[in-house]
């Protein structure tokens, strides 16, 4: 795996940890709120933190506020599409897509 491929990985790894372990304090108030899953997100949060922290460092370091922005993207665009109606959701990644061409 090349380093940008790499580095793609990591980013996409915490922030969906980490989008994962927010969105269920959204649950608390509900029936579907259970401690122990809380809990086994936040350890696998952890894990992975623990597990890339070389690698995490590496890219903070490059660049921070670049780090940032990707990671706010990344649960903004998350934010949308889980709300978004499936039949566009295709129509998104299209866009998404055509834009490195």
């Amino acid at each position: 795996m090349n380093e940008k491929k790499l580095s793609l990985t990591v980013i996409n790894l915490l922030a969906t940890a980490q989008l994962f372990h927010e969105e269920l304090d959204v649950l608390e108030d509900t029936p579907y709120y259970k401690h122990s899953l809380k809990k086994a997100s936040k350890n696998m949060e952890l894990e992975l933190t623990n597990t890339l922290d070389h690698h995490i460092a590496h890219l903070w370091n490059i660049d921070g506020d670049t780090m940032q922005k990707i990671q706010s993207s990344i649960k903004t665009i998350i934010k949308e599409l889980s709300t978004m109606d499936s039949t566009k959701i295709k129509t998104v990644e299209e866009i998404i897509l055509n834009q490195n061409k």
